[in-house]
């Protein structure tokens, strides 16, 4: 495998995005990438209702989010429901029931543990000229690149080894959706 790293994230990152709503196999990642993502929210949905809820501003988006959203959300068929927040926000809720195995390894930060399907559905999602692939690649094939990592974090590989991620697990403070 020839993908560089060569430095590493020094901010957090939503994980949800980048690890389950690639899951859903849409392909329209510019929009998506903008979209808020949470696994819960506040007096609605726990971590264990297996549901992704997801934000967007059509505004800042542009007129053609209405097309994303006519052409791949709505037909979505993990789409649970949609929730009017204002003229221009949406909030889209998606059950993820049929993903709960790596739901499950999602919440303990296993995701090199995720199933085959699914690693190949996040590197389809984050393919071609992405700055991200590499990235990716790496935390759901750490074994690949624990010699880069413990370069990079100046520790030894067996270290990394035994814990066997190299991505951290989700912050559930900024994965929780508080609507107020």
């Amino acid at each position: 495998m020839d993908l560089e790293i060569q430095s590493l994230h020094s901010y957090y990152f939503q994980k949800s995005s980048v690890f389950l709503l690639p899951l859903l196999r849409m392909d329209e990642w510019c929009f998506q990438s903008r979209m808020k993502t949470f696994i819960a929210w506040d007096g609605v949905y726990t971590v264990n209702d297996k549901k992704l809820i997801a934000i967007a501003n059509r505004y800042i988006q542009g007129e053609a989010f209405i097309d994303f959203e006519n052409l791949d959300l709505r037909p979505c068929p993990q789409l649970f429901f949609i929730k009017h927040l204002s003229p221009d926000a949406r909030l889209y809720v998606f059950d993820m029931e049929e993903f709960a195995d790596d739901w499950n390894q999602f919440l303990q930060g296993r995701y090199s543990l995720f199933s085959k399907q699914s690693k190949e559905d996040i590197l389809y999602y984050y393919r071609g000229e992405n700055p991200f692939y590499n990235y990716i690649y790496s935390y759901l094939y750490p074994a690949d690149f624990f010699e880069t990592y413990a370069r990079l974090l100046e520790v030894d590989e067996e270290t990394l080894a035994a814990n066997g991620e190299l991505c951290n697990p989700f912050d559930a403070e900024k994965e929780v959706l508080y609507l107020g």
